[in-house]
């Protein structure tokens, strides 16, 4: 979950401090297919239908527990809108535009 800062006073007078919730969901997509994780060795063309995710760290385990490579992840907010793609670390990705080679 992703969290904002916020004061809000409470009953008592006191100030507290709240993180209300933004809800996120993080699903796993094959890069050369462009198909989405709906469970083991199955894929599909709707993220609607994947396997999800509450966190990174969840995701990235599953993805070191049954070695998947050339995958990344595509986290959508509430409103299921494409908000960040992030490549898996140690997966086979190509390289990102603007690294530079030293001959």
């Amino acid at each position: 979950m992703l969290a904002s800062r916020s004061l809000t006073v409470g009953h008592d007078g006191r100030k507290e401090e709240r993180f209300p919730r933004i809800c996120m969901t993080i699903v796993i997509q094959h890069l050369e297919t462009r198909k989405f994780l709906a469970g083991r060795n199955e894929w599909v063309s709707d993220p609607h239908d994947a396997l999800t995710f509450s966190d990174t760290r969840h995701a990235v385990s599953y993805c070191r527990r049954h070695s998947l490579e050339s995958v990344r992840f595509v986290v959508f907010l509430k409103n299921r809108v494409v908000s960040l793609l992030i490549y898996v670390p140690g997966a086979n990705v190509p390289q990102p535009a603007g690294v530079i080679k030293h001959a």
